[in-house]
């Protein structure tokens, strides 16, 4: 893989990953039209969701160090509350430790409780998600699904539910959808953002729940392809073409992040159902008129 191609890469990915017309759909589209192969193309992929995940740090630091301490608090809150049911538990004069103590802690919460079916479906439905990367069928009808969950946002409106008030089951629907659209052309962003709308949860919240919940999955897959790593391709050549592509990644994916916040808040996401239509359909009628050719 050249610098060029890594970069070129990187900003599919950057632009593509936030905007909800699917990152690994796109990914795939560009690896077949641009020709390009690599023997370690799954790390290379997840290289640049390291970037995108840069560009989450980097546009909702205040919130995520805010999450970081409170998960913290939690674990000691956890512990004081264990302590005291196994320690304390005869003195009346203390009363039982609170684990869940405000609005921040309770997201954190929702994230790990979000996070769990999405590991659950990626883990079972593995060996079919990694076929469907075997063929651009699959994006393609992955895009024709993405188009029409977009479509459905023009019959919902903006929620008024918040870290404060939504409920863990609702958490773990959302969780349930971004493990599904883990399949090429399937939106992440798209479809959490359609799911968390359905069940009332209010625009600026989806959103920033959306991309948040994305950082336990996206280290998740990052260290499960680590592990799995083996490639003989020079390694000073991986580096540099690989940390390009990172890069062009988190640059493209921050300034798409702050797009997406606008739109959303305008409620025209849906204009991109007719960007993902129009792929969709070219790219099917291409590849079946190929294996028909």
């Amino acid at each position: 893989m050249t610098l060029f191609e890594a970069i070129l890469m990187g900003i599919i990915q950057g632009l593509t990953e936030f905007l909800p017309v699917s990152s690994s759909g796109h990914l795939a589209i560009g690896s077949a039209l641009f020709n390009l192969k690599t023997e370690s193309g799954v790390l290379f992929e997840v290289v640049l969701h390291l970037g995108t995940l840069v560009a989450i740090f980097v546009a909702f630091w205040s919130e995520i160090w805010i999450l970081i301490k409170s998960g913290l608090r939690i674990l000691k809150n956890t512990w004081d509350y264990t302590s005291y049911h196994m320690i304390k538990r005869g003195n009346k004069d203390k009363t039982a430790p609170i684990i869940i103590e405000d609005e921040h802690q309770r997201f954190v919460m929702l994230i790990i409780v979000a996070t769990i079916p999405t590991v659950i479906v990626a883990l079972v439905l593995e060996k079919l998600i990694l076929h469907a990367f075997t063929s651009l069928i699959f994006p393609a009808v992955g895009l024709l699904i993405t188009a029409t969950l977009l479509l459905l946002t023009t019959k919902m409106r903006s929620g008024a539910l918040t870290e404060e008030n939504v409920s863990f089951k609702k958490a773990m629907f959302v969780g349930l959808i971004q493990g599904f659209a883990t399949f090429p052309g399937i939106s992440r962003a798209g479809s959490t953002i359609v799911a968390g709308l359905f069940t009332g949860m209010s625009k600026d919240f989806i959103v920033k729940f959306s991309f948040i919940m994305s950082i336990p999955a996206i280290l998740g897959a990052t260290i499960l392809q680590v592990l799995r790593f083996e490639s003989t391709e020079p390694i000073n050549e991986m580096i540099i073409s690989y940390s390009a592509g990172m890069i062009a990644s988190a640059l493209v994916g921050y300034i798409c992040i702050k797009v997406l916040l606008e739109i959303v808040r305008k409620g025209k996401i849906h204009y991109f159902a007719y960007y993902c239509y129009t792929v969709g359909i070219l790219l099917l009628f291409v590849t079946l008129g190929g294996y028909h050719g």
